[in-house]
């Protein structure tokens, strides 16, 4: 037996926490790190500025890299623990949305550029410490999984979280911010809702069929945006939320919650 445990010692990788940070970030993770106005943090190429007495940062789906911090003068190397991510096969999607045709082409490439071009907003100087789940139902299609389309076209991983709700279910905004994109009917994600929240975090809401709010309206956490629907490339009424992090979606489940006051 004590040899079985050797092994399972040797076997598993251990990880020592380091500073303020964790022993090891997991991908997809949104990390907060609870900062006075004095501190200073750099990750990567980005020097961060602290809102709400902290700092927040996403690790993307994909790093496996140690993420290198620079915290007070100080270099952490946090190591990145892998994920596995599991396939989902959706079937019944529209067809011209999983294989667009050629005339479809244009308007994709603009209407790419037009979320970039919202996602570059930074108007909003705060930082939400809780997110609330726009909609309550059944979680359909969960961050990170690779997708197969009608059973034939594979498609990118999934970058956030599918919640089924019957069509005409109110969508809540998940946090205080400003509406930096209402688009009622683009191509994939149809009738579309985003919200800048400060320090780089945006949320987005999609495939709705009505929309309550417009572009420069500020709502607060709780506030109705729209409506549940199946447009763009949807294959019944649900919202499909993304949450991220200066263009690094995280993963929406391990950051709402029902109720903040909690």
């Amino acid at each position: 037996m004590k040899y079985l445990w050797l092994f399972l010692l040797l076997a598993c990788p251990v990880f020592a926490e380091q500073g303020p940070f964790p022993a090891f970030f997991t991908q997809g993770q949104l990390v907060y790190v609870p900062a006075s106005k004095t501190d200073s943090l750099t990750v990567g190429d980005k020097t961060l500025t602290p809102f709400n007495n902290h700092f927040v940062f996403g690790v993307g789906r994909d790093v496996t890299e140690p993420v290198k911090i620079i915290f007070n003068g100080t270099t952490f190397t946090v190591p990145v623990k892998a994920e596995k991510w599991p396939t989902d096969y959706v079937d019944g999607v529209p067809p011209e949305t999983v294989q667009p045709p050629a005339k479809a082409q244009k308007r994709i490439k603009a209407e790419r550029e037009k979320l970039a071009k919202a996602r570059q907003q930074s108007s909003v100087q705060a930082l939400p410490l809780c997110f609330i789940w726009p909609v309550e139902g059944r979680i359909s299609g969960r961050f990170g999984y690779r997708r197969v389309y009608n059973k034939t076209i594979t498609g990118s991983s999934h970058s956030g979280t599918d919640i089924a709700a019957p069509a005409g279910t109110p969508i809540k905004a998940s946090a205080n911010g400003v509406v930096v994109l209402a688009e009622p009917d683009l191509f994939y994600t149809g009738g579309t809702i985003l919200i800048e929240h400060g320090s780089g975090l945006f949320s987005s809401y999609s495939h709705m069929q009505k929309l309550y709010v417009k572009e420069s309206d500020k709502v607060k956490q709780g506030d109705i945006i729209g409506e549940v629907g199946a447009t763009g490339r949807a294959t019944g009424p649900h919202v499909h939320f993304v949450l991220d992090w200066q263009g690094v979606r995280v993963n929406p489940e391990n950051v709402l919650k029902k109720d903040c006051s909690l």
